[in-house]
């Protein structure tokens, strides 16, 4: 269990963190549940969007102008992709906390499972990705390492260097 403090517990027993994973278990914790919320956004916005086509469907079907309903649907499924590449930003920092962790701490190797092709395959249906998906990794490793190179620094002066990371990069 990560606890929004940044707290690791396994069966109820509070493992030690130093403060450098305190801050990478805070940013796993927020942005894990953050990427649960807005999936669960985008899979509601998802059925509407089917609800939607059907009543299109019947529209153009009732009217004779089915060329519209492509148009009306591609425009909402376009606003429905753009929210889950959120996701996918979300995972590729998830997913630099969870390598820092794992390199760091043992007890937490176990429970590492995303990988690379997890990152990867998230951006996979969106040609426009590779530039964003590079910049969001170059992000992530920015943040993570400058959380690395002062570990006893406190969460707010490493968001500010994260924030620092990110607006050097362009994002």
């Amino acid at each position: 269990e990560i606890s929004p403090a940044g707290d690791f517990s396994i069966n109820g027993k509070m493992q030690p963190v130093t403060p450098a994973q305190r801050i990478f278990f805070q940013t796993y914790h927020t942005e894990m549940n953050a990427m649960t919320r807005e999936g669960i956004a985008i899979g509601k916005q998802g059925a509407a969007l089917a609800g939607k086509a059907v009543g299109e469907v019947i529209k153009g079907a009732i009217n004779g102008d089915s060329k519209q309903i492509d148009a009306k649907v591609e425009a909402e499924a376009r606003k429905i992709e753009k929210q889950a590449l959120q996701i996918c930003k979300r995972l590729a920092t998830i997913k630099v906390a969870q390598d820092s962790l794992a390199a760091q701490l043992s007890a937490f190797r176990p429970y590492a499972t995303i990988d690379m092709d997890d990152v990867d395959d998230c951006h996979s249906d969106n040609d426009d990705s590779d530039d964003s998906d590079a910049a969001d990794k170059e992000v992530a490793t920015s943040s993570a390492e400058a959380v690395e190179r002062d570990p006893d620094a406190d969460s707010s002066n490493a968001a500010e260097r994260a924030d620092a990371a990110a607006t050097a990069s362009g994002r």
